[in-house]
């Protein structure tokens, strides 16, 4: 017989059996976050304000049970939609965060910072932005931990990115936060790990967490106090003394409560200096210390072979910072013991101490308590030279710009401290923007734009100068910018410089002569037209005319320049060219050949040169073994088929076997990398590029990266995954845990929902 209540309590047990399987599924899913096993980045504060925007600093946390050394390890950062690396800060040294401790990096500009960092560099961080800890180089290196924050969308987004930008003031912290227990969270989620700090507090290596064991906190059973050695009584008699090796009269800040004066003990027993005066010059004899004279504190003593640091308090005397002053020392019975002056003015920051001779001078070195040092005077390399510059590239003026110095000499040069300078900016080289500082014999080093900051003329005069870090001028050039694209500017034999098509970063240069402008108008008579397979044998700056196939439109792999398949050659269009060129069409055209990166170019001067021939041509991509991409190839539009051996930023490698070989996604063609994992089949269609000694294959669009399954069916294309939508994890204890826990849950509730039906029966039968 029907019973609509039995069929209702039935509906009812299974709208909330299912609701909360799908909500125990989902939080136990979402909510899974534990405690890293790995440095975390667990601070990050972008801006403090109007006028403040390089208030930047990132904290890092260690929430395992052992020291971790920063060594090798880099901070780097990338913009909203950035593919490459920009360096904030390379560890090259020792650099500990201990167990539970913390590390604070910030921008050198941030003079109010309330905690003192324990590096800081000029780089900066802003609005959409992400942040990683790299092991190894810029953009291959392996991402120990990022964040992303605001509307970033590269590939420092962990999970989710943090929704919003930190405004003044304000951090974004890592969970679960809170006074000693850390910022260790980590569920590979951005918008999970961090919340936002309304308030900023920065910590650095001196914050260790102490988490007390039980062992800690027992109270010991029997008296564990250690007797130290008696002093001797303090020095009324005329025994031994002192020395006096170090004065500190003009401290860096605040004089008053910042000065001191250091003694040496060069006898075999213990002095005690208790009761002691210390005064300066303005004493009215020398029997008797003056009423601003500082007395030396009881139980003050130093062991043999030892150096003491006493520091003048404010409220006592104060030692000149001009016209000269004395420091004397008496006895606790008021006797004059020991006096030392210094004549001249006191440089700010430098101490007068004693050298090994016995001799007194200013230091920059200021060593209290301990042995004096003094700074040897350096002499620098006058052997550098401004050897290359490239102002205005056929690429990315913001990537490709450089400059290059050169060592003539047959010592090598550490380039730390050194300045390269425009007319408008400088840039002093440090060891946390580069991986090497130092500049071999007869070698090469190159600083790019995005290291230094220098944004070099396109258009009417440059000047490019170098400096030691005396500040003294080594090196200097001056040219006119105007209409040189994709031309160097070198050092050629006899001091001279000349422009060339030749670029030769990090090598030596090759000069190849320039034509006028006028002559880059490429006029019949000048010209050498050749077959597309005989133009890569022609020497840099022929003028030649030639027929190809577009094989990529222009503008996908770089700004204004295209491929003609099968030719190894990229073509460079000028600046203002007006016609649309698509792929497959037949060209005629006419051009200069120049090279860059080891690249052939042909540059076009005018939109004239180059003129649509001939009907359109298919452009089939040639399925090839990836052993086998290289010069041959160079220019084709290929097809290959590997698994990934490694992947990083907007590079991964593939392998069927044969030989690994790169692929490189260009940010201009405005593909999204898809998910891949190392083992991983993935298709890909693209142009064989070269570019200094290495070749790659340049994907054009989304459809040109496939990953295939493990039968070699196509799993993702064009960043979609088949399974994106509403997936369930991957197999594994996550998802049978998920399982059991969901189902077990669920099961207890039907349990329930069951018994109290049958209650509610049984009362109904009662109540008849």
């Amino acid at each position: 017989m029907f019973n609509p209540n039995r069929t209702n309590y039935t509906v009812r047990a299974i709208v909330i059996l299912t609701l909360t399987f799908v909500w125990v599924f989902f939080v136990s899913k979402h909510a899974s976050a534990v405690t890293a096993d790995h440095l975390v980045i667990s601070q990050v504060q972008i801006t403090g304000g109007a006028g403040k925007a390089t208030n930047d600093f990132v904290e890092f946390y260690n929430p395992t049970g052992g020291d971790v050394d920063l060594k090798g390890a880099r901070l780097v950062k990338r913009t909203k939609t950035g593919t490459a690396d920009t360096l904030l800060k390379s560890w090259t040294e020792t650099a500990i965060v201990k167990s539970r401790g913390y590390y604070l990096w910030a921008n050198s500009d941030f003079a109010g910072i309330p905690t003192g960092p324990d590096i800081s560099t000029t780089g900066s961080i802003a609005n959409d932005n992400g942040i990683a800890l790299r092991a190894g180089p810029n953009d291959a290196g392996t991402i120990i931990d990022s964040v992303a924050w605001g509307q970033a969308v590269n590939i420092f987004v962990e999970g989710t990115v943090f929704a919003g930008n930190p405004e003044a003031v304000q951090s974004l912290e890592r969970r679960p936060g809170g006074e000693g227990i850390g910022n260790g969270e980590d569920s590979n989620n951005n918008s999970l790990d961090f919340f936002l700090q309304t308030l900023s507090h920065p910590r650095n290596s001196g914050i260790v967490l102490q988490i007390p064991s039980e062992q800690d906190q027992e109270i010991p059973e029997e008296d564990g106090t250690v007797e130290l050695p008696q002093a001797p009584p303090p020095g009324s008699s005329l025994g031994a003394d002192p020395e006096l090796t170090e004065i500190m009269p003009n401290p860096e800040g605040q004089d008053s409560g910042s000065e001191w004066v250091e003694f040496y003990n060069s006898s075999a027993d213990l002095l005690n200096l208790s009761g002691w005066y210390i005064d300066d010059a303005a004493t009215a004899n020398n029997n008797d210390p003056s009423k601003s004279a500082f007395q030396i504190p009881d139980e003050t003593v130093i062991e043999p072979g030892k150096y003491l640091a006493v520091n003048i308090p404010k409220g006592k005397f104060a030692l000149n910072n001009s016209g000269g002053d004395a420091v004397k020392v008496f006895d606790n019975e008021r006797r004059l013991r020991l006096k030392d002056h210094y004549n001249d003015s006191a440089p700010s920051g430098q101490s007068y101490a004693k050298d090994a001779q016995g001799e007194w001078r200013w230091s920059e070195n200021p060593t209290p308590g301990t042995a004096n040092i003094f700074s040897v005077p350096a002499v620098y390399s006058n052997t550098i030279v401004i050897s290359e510059v490239l102002p205005d590239p056929s690429g990315d003026d913001a990537e490709d710009e450089f400059i290059e110095l050169f060592n003539f000499g047959s010592d090598a040069v550490d380039l730390v401290g050194w300045t390269v300078a425009d007319s408008r900016k400088r840039y002093a080289i440090a060891e946390e923007d580069l991986l090497e500082t130092e500049i071999a014999p007869q070698g090469y080093f190159l600083i790019y734009r995005e290291t230094s900051g220098i944004a070099l003329n396109n258009t009417g005069e440059e000047e490019v100068s170098l400096y030691n870090p005396d500040g003294v001028l080594v090196s200097n050039v001056k040219f006119d910018a105007s209409r040189k694209p994709n031309q160097s500017y070198n050092y050629a034999s006899g001091g001279e410089y000349q422009w060339s098509f030749d670029l030769t970063p990090g090598a030596a240069n090759q000069i190849v002569a320039v034509a006028d402008e006028d002559e880059l108008l490429t006029p019949e008579s000048n010209l050498l037209i050749r077959n597309i397979s005989e133009v890569k044998k022609l020497p840099l700056g022929s003028l030649v005319k030639t027929t190809g196939i577009v094989a990529v439109a222009p503008g996908l792999l770089g700004e204004r320049t295209f491929y003609l398949q099968g030719s190894g050659i990229r073509v460079v269009l000028p600046a203002a060219f007006g016609p649309v060129l698509s792929v497959g069409m037949n060209l005629e055209i006419a051009g200069k050949l120049a090279m860059f990166h080891n690249e052939l170019e042909l540059r076009v001067a005018a939109a004239d040169d180059v003129k649509i021939s001939g009907d359109q041509s298919a452009v089939a991509a040639h399925p090839v073994p990836t052993g086998q991409i290289g010069e041959t190839l160079e220019g084709y539009l290929v097809r290959i088929a590997g698994t990934v051996t490694s992947s990083s930023g907007d590079t991964f490698f593939l392998d069927d076997g044969s030989g690994q070989v790169r692929v490189y996604i260009r940010d201009s063609t405005g593909i999204a990398k898809p998910s891949m994992r190392k083992g991983e089949n993935v298709t890909v269609t693209g142009i064989v590029s070269q570019y200094d000694e290495n070749y790659r294959i340049m994907p054009r669009v989304q459809a040109d990266i496939v990953v295939n399954d493990a039968g070699g069916n196509e799993e993702l294309v064009a960043g979609i995954s088949a399974n994106q939508s509403g997936s369930l994890p991957r197999t594994g204890i996550d998802l049978w845990l998920t399982l059991a826990v969901s189902f077990g849950i669920c099961y207890t509730i039907l349990v329930v929902l069951l018994f109290s039906q049958l209650v509610i029966n049984k009362e109904r039968i009662k109540s008849k």
